[in-house]
């Protein structure tokens, strides 16, 4: 009886979580709903009053591009990383037949991490708008996403075939347990580097949801000074970002609904 009220309650508990995030990525889709779509031509013609928020979609130029430092391209944004790819052995002794048994995982050691932003203009034909991209999000292209091997040593006999280790902990049969057996330490071997880059290059088409600001008599898309504003640069139309939104809130729904239902009907199970 007590299994069942247990499980039922954890099941409802995590029901009710997968609601809560239903809920926010329904608020998530309305607010995107609410931001109203603009052309340079418009906001150049008719602007809408300050803090406004807005879609606005053009193509990327730059006074003052950074260089990105993988690609080292000229760009309005880039964030890089580069971590090395690290295969540690390890010797652990098996409770059941009291053997050592070797263990291996793979590891990721964070060597470097750049990012940098700079303010751009967002053209078409005609018109332009300045673009303060400070404490936007930012979905940038994936510019680089490369590993580089090492040029690795021999892999060490396995322990059987080894003598080093056959004198200091027996045979494989031996049992691990005994008082004069010390596993072998832990091995590490570099196997290279994951390097990856995000950015936006110039000439790169893309959308920028924020609120128009007034600034030195300069119009510009910026960061809000109201806490909790929408400001996200993207190459997905408004329209993509709904229905990601409206899509993940029916699934975390249906999710949470059946967890729900499920783990009330194990909960009843528990008086029977």
């Amino acid at each position: 009886m007590g299994w069942y009220l247990l499980l039922g309650g954890m099941l409802f508990l995590l029901g009710m979580l997968l609601l809560y995030f239903s809920a926010v990525q329904r608020a998530v889709g309305e607010r995107f709903l609410s931001v109203r779509q603009l052309s340079l031509r418009e906001i150049a013609d008719t602007p809408p009053p300050p803090d406004t928020l807005v879609e606005v979609r053009g193509t990327i130029a730059c006074d003052a591009p950074v260089t990105a430092a993988l690609s080292r391209q000229p760009c309005a944004f880039f964030a890089s990383s580069v971590r090395e790819r690290v295969e540690e052995t390890t010797w652990e002794e098996n409770r059941r037949t009291g053997q050592l048994e070797r263990q291996v995982r793979i590891v990721h050691r964070l060597l470097e991490e750049r990012t940098d932003r700079v303010p751009f203009w967002l053209v078409d034909q005609e018109h332009r708008l300045f673009v303060d991209p400070h404490g936007a999000e930012i979905e940038g292209k994936t510019a680089v996403d490369r590993f580089l091997p090492a040029e690795l040593p021999p892999r060490p006999p396995p322990p059987d075939q080894a003598r080093s280790f056959a004198a200091s902990v027996g045979t494989p049969g031996e049992p691990a347990s005994s008082p004069d057996r010390k596993p072998p330490p832990p091995e590490r071997r570099v196997l290279g580097t994951q390097q990856w880059e995000s950015w936006l290059p110039l000439g790169a088409t893309i959308g920028v949801i924020g609120s128009l600001q007034e600034r030195e008599g300069k119009r510009m898309l910026a960061k809000s000074p109201s806490a909790g504003s929408l400001f996200l640069i993207t190459e997905r139309s408004l329209e993509d970002l709904v229905g990601a939104a409206q899509k993940a809130a029916r699934f975390w729904l249906i999710a949470g609904g059946g967890a729900c239902l499920l783990g009330l009907l194990i909960f009843l199970l528990g008086f029977r």
